[in-house]
């Protein structure tokens, strides 16, 4: 039998738009109380990945990983029939880790895009 791990990879390391704001374009709303950073891992859940990692900037992560946290749950588990009859709820909603890695920093002004993040990214991933 074959294994997969289907990992959820979100760069936002040196995420630069044409938009002149303050705050970085990852955390503005999209609906209240739901930011952008949010709802791509939001997304990743949906799309039954086993681990979400984030690629952010080591002065940005902890303000990341406020809004996110460490975990989210699985939303196809999350409605479990077997929870609404009365069962021990957390026995059947599974949780989805997120893991937070930065930009090495011998890379950093030198491969710094989004393509490197992503690259970065997939290389914490596998090892």
């Amino acid at each position: 039998m074959i294994s997969t791990h289907l990992a959820g990879i979100i760069p936002v390391a040196n995420l630069k738009t044409d938009h002149d704001i303050p705050t970085p374009p990852y955390l503005l709303p999209v609906a209240p109380g739901f930011t952008c950073i949010q709802r791509a891992v939001h997304e990743c859940a949906l799309a039954g990945c086993n681990s979400i990692w984030i690629v952010a900037n080591q002065d940005m992560a902890p303000i990341v990983r406020k809004v996110i946290g460490e975990w989210t749950y699985d939303p196809v588990h999350y409605n479990n029939r077997l929870a609404a009859k009365g069962n021990a709820v957390s026995h059947y909603r599974k949780e989805i880790p997120i893991y937070y890695t930065g930009i090495r920093d011998k890379d950093r002004d030198r491969r710094d895009s989004y393509g490197w993040s992503v690259l970065h990214g997939i290389h914490s991933v596998w090892w």
